[in-house]
């Protein structure tokens, strides 16, 4: 296991690595036919212990600490690029709800609901002309008797599907945003569009339209919400790249095994040193991608929750790793690699996926730039 982790931290991570290997492996390619969340999936997540990660005991969480849910998500991105990023979804949000809102009206009463999904979220934000610039954003909230009426259009809205409850985003004067806590099942609220990615198709993903959308004063959680996106965001920029390091490892491991067995001009693969030597570097890399994801994480768990310089370096490094090393170990498998909704292109497609998701790698070498 790893030198820097605790036995309890390295227990932590095989629970969440068999988890994946023995319940969500054996699934995943009936899960991405079927496009749609499995609810024995969300059970079983709660009885593992694996959703309200963070949150407080008192909330029905666990009280974990950063490092050990950011394993949890790395442990189950060995299994499905999906259930990997519900499980990033729900902790992440749900965590900042816990801990910033807890005493909101609207919030207050659901709060242990949300904790262990029994009722879930949907993360409202980007907008069809508003991603990396959020401050472009055309939907509005304006204020009328008792509350404020919601009009515009969020895509890319994760879980949307499945939502009971959306944390939406609306421009503001002087420079700020809105967040409001709406009811999925609000009058106006409309999923217009359900978006087919390369992998990961278990949690949805679409277009959510608001038209004339009322929601009650009490459901405007902050009135300065643009850092909390942005925290939020660089919070889950290092959940992404836990996502990116399960998926290297989990292909670094079907394919050491397939190579193995493998046999052409009558020995294993496995026995060519020059496939070796490939296999060599995408390990070290993996585990370099690792040590920067555990140390980046450490800083949260000391208490420095500002890590906009360090979030960038790691939501670029890992996710151009692990698409180095799946779509290298998808060559490796020959014609295999080519095969829609096999193990090998599933990784592939999903490490694809974290180098676009909460900001591009081109996006993260501008961040990181800046600060030089």
């Amino acid at each position: 296991m790893f030198a820097i982790l605790n036995d309890k931290q390295n227990k932590l991570f095989k629970k969440a690595k068999d988890f994946a290997e023995n319940y969500i492996v054996p699934n995943a390619e009936k899960w991405e036919e079927e496009a749609k969340l499995p609810q024995e999936l969300v059970e079983k997540l709660r009885e593992a212990g694996f959703l309200g990660m963070m949150n407080p005991k008192s909330m029905g969480g666990s009280e974990m600490s950063y490092l050990d849910s950011v394993m949890v998500v790395e442990g189950i991105a060995y299994g499905d690029g999906g259930a990997a990023f519900f499980t990033e979804l729900m902790n992440c949000v749900n965590y900042d709800l816990a801990v910033l809102y807890p005493e909101n009206e609207s919030v207050e009463g659901v709060i242990n609901d949300i904790t262990l999904c029994k009722k879930q979220t949907c993360f409202c934000f980007t907008e069809k002309d508003a991603g990396t610039d959020p401050f472009l954003a055309e939907t509005t909230a304006v204020e009328t008797d008792g509350g404020f009426i919601i009009n515009g259009e969020k895509t890319w809205a994760s879980n949307c599907a499945d939502a009971d409850y959306l944390l939406v985003w609306t421009k503001a004067d002087n420079h700020k945003m809105f967040l409001f806590f709406v009811d999925a099942k609000a009058e106006g609220v409309k999923i217009t569009e359900i978006r087919k990615r390369l992998g990961g198709n278990l949690i949805s993903s679409g277009t959510v339209a608001f038209e004339n959308v009322f929601v009650p004063a009490e459901c405007l959680i902050s009135t300065d919400a643009y850092d909390l996106a942005m925290h939020t965001i660089n919070i889950a920029r290092i959940y992404v790249s836990a996502m990116a390091v399960g998926f290297a490892g989990r292909a670094l491991e079907i394919t050491t095994e397939f190579l193995k067995e493998r046999k052409t001009f009558g020995k294993p693969v496995m026995k060519n040193q020059y496939v070796q030597f490939k296999l060599a570097d995408l390990a070290m890399k993996t585990e370099a991608a690792r040590c920067l994801l555990y140390n980046t994480v450490a800083l949260l768990d000391k208490g420095d929750l500002d890590i906009s310089k360090a979030a960038p370096k790691v939501k670029l490094f890992c996710p151009e790793t692990a698409w180095e090393v799946t779509s290298e170990c998808a060559h490796l498998f020959g014609g295999i690699g080519c095969e829609v909704n096999k193990e090998i292109t599933r990784l592939m497609g999903n490490a694809s996926a974290t180098r676009i998701e909460d900001g591009t790698s081109e996006v993260q070498r501008i961040l990181i730039a800046k600060d030089l």
